[in-house]
Parts: C-alpha cells; sequence; structure tokens
C-alpha cells in the first residue's frame, strides 16, 4: 500500500494553567494511543487485503470502574496538571482501570468510547482497538473494520524529548500481522507518533517538561522536572 500521512493530532484546550484536556499526561496518553491506533491502520494493512478487516466491529468494553475510580484518577491528573501549571517536578501513575474510566467519561474522549481498550501489566501495554476504516483519511475500504490487538513497551528519551515504543506483538482481525507489516510499523511508528506530538506546541512544551515515560508494575508512569 502507499504511504500516507497519519492525521494530525487535534487537542482541545479544556482547564489547567499551560495544560490541556483534562490533563497533560492524561491527554498525551491518549492522544498517543489514537495516533498509534491511526499508525497501525496506515502501516498495517494492505487497502487491497480484506484478510486482516472485518465488516463488523469488535466489542471492546468501555472499561469504566465506577465513580471512586474516576474520581481518583482525575484527583491524579488534576494534581499533576497544577503541579505542571506551577512548573514543579511531579509523578503520575495510572492504572489500567484509570485510563479506561477517563477514556470512557471525559467527554473530550466521546469518539474514542467502546473501541479503544487499555491493558497495563507489568512493563507492557495491551492495545484493543476497532475502527471504521471510513472514519480514517484517504482510506480505501470505507465499510470495513479495522480490529486490532497491539502489545508493547514503552520509554522515554529525555535529551530528544521522544517517546519509545518497543513493538512486541501485532494482530488484526484475530491474526498475526504479517511480516511485512511489522517492517514498516518498526521503522515508522516512533518517528510518525513523534512528529505529531511535535507538530503540535501544547505537546512539545509538555514533552520538553517529561524525564520519564515508563511502564512499571502495571501502571504508566510519567515524571516531569
Amino acid at each position: 500500500m502507499p504511504d500516507a500521512p497519519a492525521p494530525p493530532i487535534v487537542i482541545q484546550k479544556k482547564r489547567g494553567k499551560g495544560c490541556w484536556g483534562c490533563g497533560c499526561a492524561a491527554l498525551l496518553v491518549v492522544a498517543v494511543l489514537i495516533v498509534l491506533l491511526l499508525v497501525l491502520a496506515y502501516r498495517g494493512v494492505s487497502s487491497a487485503s480484506q484478510a486482516f478487516t472485518s465488516n463488523a466491529p469488535t466489542d471492546i468494553p468501555t472499561g469504566d470502574a465506577g465513580d471512586a475510580v474516576y474520581h481518583d484518577a482525575e484527583g491524579k491528573v488534576d494534581a499533576f496538571t497544577q503541579a505542571f501549571g506551577q512548573e514543579q517536578p511531579a509523578t503520575l501513575r495510572l492504572n489500567s482501570d484509570d485510563i479506561n474510566t477517563l477514556l470512557a467519561r471525559d467527554p473530550n474522549y466521546a469518539a474514542m468510547r467502546g473501541k479503544l481498550h487499555v491493558t497495563l501489566q507489568g512493563d507492557t501495554a495491551q492495545i484493543d482497538s476497532s475502527v471504521l476504516l471510513g472514519n480514517l483519511e484517504k482510506f480505501m475500504m470505507t465499510d470495513r473494520y479495522l480490529n486490532s490487538v497491539v502489545t508493547l513497551g514503552v520509554g522515554f528519551d529525555p535529551d530528544k524529548h521522544a517517546i519509545l515504543f518497543n513493538l512486541r506483538q501485532l494482530q488484526f482481525n484475530g491474526q498475526p500481522s504479517p511480516p511485512s507489516a511489522n517492517e514498516l510499523i518498526d521503522q515508522d511508528l516512533n518517528t510518525i507518533v513523534n512528529q505529531r506530538l511535535q507538530s503540535n506546541q501544547l505537546a512539545k512544551d509538555f514533552l520538553a517538561r517529561v524525564q520519564r515515560i515508563d511502564i512499571e508494575n502495571g501502571e504508566l508512569v510519567i515524571e516531569i522536572r
């Protein structure tokens, strides 16, 4: 399939000094997941092949863990956002329930509800997603769905202000992706995601403060200086 550029991230400012959305880190996580999903769609599936797409979506749970988890996750993000706005060091830790509940309840992420689910375990993230290809710009099979499961590790280069991905496993429509697709994704994933983040000034400013992004003991850990 010919290369096609991934659509830009649209980040809407909502509240918080020098920040956005329900919090710097929370929206950074969602932005990365959405861009990752788009990269998989563009790089991982041939427009001429229906073997790795489906005529129906996969059932993706919202992962809403309830009021207590939502308020706790909001409190973590708000405290982190406040520290960011006051130019103070801080650490944010979000587990799977935190992230999925924010995705399920925050209106900024309504478009991804029922389409994206995150599982953090050990040092690994698994992202289950189901997206109608017609929602992706310039994709030919507009009436088919990309149902994918991607497993990866995450790191951060504080010198380059770049998020680092380590792709471990990838499935489309229940089938492992072909080696050629994995090779393209390995080549392009980190470059495309970081280009998109750096093209947004708010995300760029945030990443300039980040010292660490990691998955540790089933939690996403983000440290700012």
